[in-house]
């Protein structure tokens, strides 16, 4: 399970090359947006953060890990892809969208890859259940991530409505 972590981490902080790092290359799709800003952080990023690192070191347990991680892993792809194809036809740059590019690319295979290391961990009806339990407290707390960004998003929206009256 550790090496699958690394397998990760390399592939996150850009496989050796630092202006390949992941945030590096989101970094100019946020700065065409306007920079993020302090009051962008939400609750639910933060919740999603505490969970992406409790379920990273285990603290729960190596199934409860396992089913978070590989949960995630798998549906990022599916995720950004919708945010990829919408960001291209709103015509932005092929080096813009890169960080869009590279998740869709790899995060099957890191999904894939926490599983097939966690085979043979899983021995009882339980073992699966924490697996389970895993994979859904990652998801509800990704999907908070965007529900999180829509209660932003009107919020700001309210607001320029009101200011425009």
């Amino acid at each position: 399970m550790r090496e699958e972590l690394y397998h990760n981490l390399y592939d996150e902080f850009g496989q050796g090359n630092f202006s390949q790092a992941h945030p590096n290359l989101f970094e100019p799709l946020m700065n065409s947006f306007g920079r993020p800003r302090e009051d962008d952080i939400n609750p639910e990023t933060c919740h999603l953060l505490n969970t992406k690192i409790n379920i990273c070191w285990f603290a729960d347990g190596l199934h409860y890990g396992m089913g978070g991680m590989g949960a995630l892993e798998l549906a990022i792809p599916l995720q950004q892809r919708r945010v990829l194809a919408h960001l291209r036809r709103r015509g932005l740059s092929e080096e813009m969208v890169k960080f869009f590019v590279v998740h869709c690319e790899l995060d099957e295979e890191h999904g894939e890859g926490w599983f097939n290391a966690g085979l043979p961990y899983i021995r009882t009806d339980e073992d699966f259940q924490k697996i389970f339990d895993g994979a859904m407290r990652m998801l509800e707390a990704r999907a908070g991530v965007y529900d999180g960004i829509l209660k932003g998003i009107l919020s700001r929206r309210s607001q320029q409505q009101v200011k425009k009256s």
